[in-house]
């Protein structure tokens, strides 16, 4: 069924948007996972996708859509003629952005103000959205390189292949279990791209040089800080 589709019907807007976040909810504290983690993990979701909402609708695009779908994440869909790579560029960069930043200044906050609570806060909001900015699909970050570097879409799947293989490999001889979730999803992604679903849609490629520069950078800033604090800690 396409999202299109799905989108319009009123009964799965409420079971995604207020259903499925009831049920991670209650899922996960009945491990006992304390109530804040989920309600994080939730609200960091849901800015993330706000975000790639807000921009699209800034930029004119048709029959939006918002749907949170646990665990897997949300979607935001919406249709428009003549779609240029740089709209694109900046919606995709709309989603991990504001959640990087609040969750930047969250975490700050909870170090100066010795509160583990905050930090375990601002890392989760941080982390989610910079996580979507790794140069893989389906994040964003992925989608992001593709469109910047104008990679046909085929193409995209020999780094997707190898990264799976990686993925199999920490599975297999570093017991790294909670990466077959990952590789489910990647596989499931490769075998809709064989079927002939596009990696990305088309765009009109709008780019001057200096734009494409500056993208880079901004780019290239953002997952520094990531890399950064995974890297020295904070």
């Amino acid at each position: 069924m396409r999202i299109k589709k799905i989108s319009g019907s009123i009964k799965v807007k409420i079971l995604c948007n207020v259903l499925g976040p009831i049920g991670f909810v209650a899922i996960t504290m009945a491990f006992g996972i304390p109530l804040f983690v989920p309600l994080t993990i939730i609200g960091a979701i849901a800015l993330h996708e706000l975000g790639h909402y807000m921009a699209m609708k800034y930029f004119t695009y048709n029959n939006l859509a918002f749907l949170l779908v646990f665990p897997f994440g949300g979607i935001v869909y919406g249709t428009k003629k003549n779609q240029k790579v740089s709209e694109y560029l900046v919606i995709l960069l709309a989603g991990p952005l504001p959640g990087m930043v609040l969750g930047g200044i969250i975490l700050l906050a909870g170090i100066r103000m010795d509160s583990f609570n905050l930090e375990i806060i601002g890392s989760i909001v941080f982390f989610l959205n910079a996580i979507n900015l790794l140069p893989f699909f389906p994040l964003d970050g992925g989608k992001f390189i593709a469109c910047l570097c104008r990679i046909g879409n085929k193409n995209l799947l020999l780094p997707l292949v190898l990264t799976i293989l990686l993925n199999v490999i920490l599975i297999i001889f570093l017991e790294m279990y909670y990466f077959a979730f990952i590789v489910v999803i990647q596989v499931l992604f490769v075998v809709l791209a064989l079927k002939g679903h596009e990696l990305t849609e088309e765009f009109e490629y709008d780019l001057s040089f200096l734009q494409s520069i500056v993208f880079t950078f901004v780019y290239m800033i953002l997952t520094g800080s990531f890399v950064w604090l995974i890297i020295f800690g904070y």
